[in-house]
């Protein structure tokens, strides 16, 4: 995160305006852009969705007739109604053209990862920067190894409501995984579960989710694991480009019966941006469908699939962790798969889920206010 340090000089032409800073960057604005951007009384904030002014109603070709600047924020005159408009520094530099388009890097990572993140539960409650570090880590490696949460059950849900809201599905807002009699779901069995997404069979799937560790296997068992999906993809489309095509282009079929529902997802197993770049994976074996595709299509889409898991299954892309009681697992869903050892005595895991929007929102708010402080020391 950049320390804002002031503008050195603004050049208006005739369709941008160019700001010159005192770290040596140049960041270049539409003027329209600017006039619509401005978040005064009048206009209205687009952020807070209480947005007066419609930007229908501001000339396309709209000028400025004088910019000022300090320490702290740019205003302008507008020759359109003679509207004044005032640019805090620190918004301007976040929302730099350029800059507004990336995304905060994500780590790729392999069975080499040198450190296991992790971040302090109890320290997280109270430390806003303890919680960003906690939260960043997710964003960057898929994942974090909280510690210190504690065994009491209730801890899970404090612990949820730090990343987002809790979202309840046919599982019920908390799940405990142990082993059941009738069991329904391999998780209530002592079996081993290979690298997966969880519950792809859900058009919109579960997004960070959280196993918090009561009672760990005293046998050792029940090992967790981590696998980067993104780095797995990357390697495919290294080693096989074509089919790497067919995972982002071909709907994979999901479903899963629940009661009195059916629940049914149909999208590609790698899921892109506009920019082409990798945001989401879902690969679940167990829950493929019934594929319906053309059936000329079937064999190469199959092929695909095959090579992508032969890939996660490898162990190249995979860390191990077991948790201790008292340790939570926070991962993206969409980033990482995660799978376990078989195990054979008795073992209580607590998971649960919040939205991935919800969890990037914290993750932005935090970033945006570290930024700040940061910026005025």
């Amino acid at each position: 995160m950049h320390k804002i340090n002031g503008i050195v000089t603004v050049e208006v032409g005739s369709r941008f305006m160019d700001v010159a800073w005192r770290d040596g960057s140049v960041s270049r604005y539409s003027k329209f852009w600017l006039r619509d951007n401005c978040a005064c009384e009048i206009c209205g904030d687009h952020e807070s969705g209480s947005r007066f002014q419609s930007w229908l109603k501001i000339p396309q070709d709209v000028t400025l007739r004088h910019v000022a600047w300090d320490g702290a924020c740019l205003d302008v005159v507008w020759d359109h109604g003679d509207h004044r408009s005032r640019y805090d520094l620190a918004w301007l530099r976040r929302n730099c053209h350029v800059q507004a388009t990336s995304h905060t890097q994500k780590t790729l990572w392999d069975s080499t990862l040198p450190e296991i993140p992790t971040a302090d539960y109890r320290l997280a409650l109270h430390d806003d920067r303890e919680r960003y570090r906690l939260l960043d880590h997710v964003v960057r490696y898929g994942f974090v190894v909280v510690k210190n949460v504690g065994t009491d059950p209730a801890e899970t849900a404090t612990l949820t409501r730090m990343l987002g809201y809790t979202r309840d599905t046919h599982f019920g807002a908390i799940t405990d995984l142990q082993l059941r009699e009738q069991g329904s779901h391999l998780s209530d069995f002592p079996v081993e579960i290979l690298p997966h997404t969880d519950e792809t069979y859900r058009p919109v799937p579960t997004g960070i989710n959280v196993f918090h560790c009561i009672t760990p296997s005293r046998d050792g068992g029940g090992v967790s694991s981590m696998t980067d999906s993104h780095a797995c993809a990357k390697q495919l489309q290294a080693l096989d480009a074509a089919a790497y095509e067919v995972l982002c282009k071909t709907p994979i079929r999901h479903a899963r019966r629940a009661g009195n529902e059916i629940i049914v997802s149909n999208h590609p197993a790698f899921m892109r941006d506009s920019a082409g770049e990798l945001t989401e994976v879902r690969l679940n074996e167990r829950t493929m469908s019934a594929l319906r595709i053309d059936p000329e299509q079937m064999d190469a889409v199959y092929a695909a699939l095959r090579k992508a898991l032969e890939i996660a299954y490898s162990g190249a892309y995979t860390v191990w962790y077991p948790m201790e009681a008292g340790d939570a697992m926070v991962f993206d869903n969409l980033r990482v798969l995660h799978g376990r050892t078989a195990f054979r005595t008795e073992r209580l895991i607590r998971q649960t889920n919040v939205m991935r929007d919800e969890f990037h929102a914290r993750h932005a708010f935090l970033a945006e206010q570290l930024h700040s402080i940061g910026s005025n020391r």
